[in-house]
């Protein structure tokens, strides 16, 4: 191995930690790969996306009403405002892991 990415590795011994998701790899999703990597940054130093709630309510609206007086039951729906955006392109990288 070159000394010079020796000494490179040996900085960086120990700073980083493993974290597996099974989400990352599915099947269903088109460009997911079982031997790629993530190297994401700490979100508090600077983060990869952020995510938004309308008027900061962080939890699903529920909401019921009576049916016709013909049919027993209840009708319910719920909803859930959120958007998510890209921020620092820095704070990630994805590697192919060949």
């Amino acid at each position: 191995m070159d000394p010079q990415i020796g000494a490179c590795l040996r900085l960086r011994a120990g700073k980083f930690r493993t974290v597996k998701s099974v989400w990352l790899d599915a099947a269903a999703i088109p460009s997911a790969d079982s031997k790629a990597w993530y190297l994401l940054a700490d979100p508090s130093d600077l983060a990869t996306v952020e995510v938004v709630f309308l008027h900061g309510q962080e939890t699903p609206t529920i909401e019921s009403a009576e049916m016709d007086f013909s049919v027993l039951g209840v009708q319910m729906r719920g909803f859930f405002d959120y958007g998510i955006t890209k921020q620092d392109a820095r704070a990630g990288v994805k590697m192919a892991g060949r």
